[in-house]
């Protein structure tokens, strides 16, 4: 997800998912206003049988556009 600050970080209208075995990627162009942004990244690791084994949330540092 694309998150702008504006006081806080609030999450924009840009989200992607992806799964795979061993990997996933998304690659997406977005044009954005000029501010301040990160990325949020979530990521969940399954079980062969779908169960949740782990979850982290990631952050990028901020960009100025």
């Amino acid at each position: 997800t694309v998150q702008k600050y504006n006081g806080d970080w609030y999450n924009t209208s840009y989200k992607w998912s992806d799964s795979g075995y061993a990997g996933a990627s998304v690659s997406e162009y977005v044009y954005l206003a000029p501010g301040a942004y990160r990325m949020r990244l979530i990521v969940k690791i399954y079980s062969p049988s779908n169960v949740l084994l782990e979850e982290t949330t990631l952050y990028t540092d901020e960009t100025l556009i």
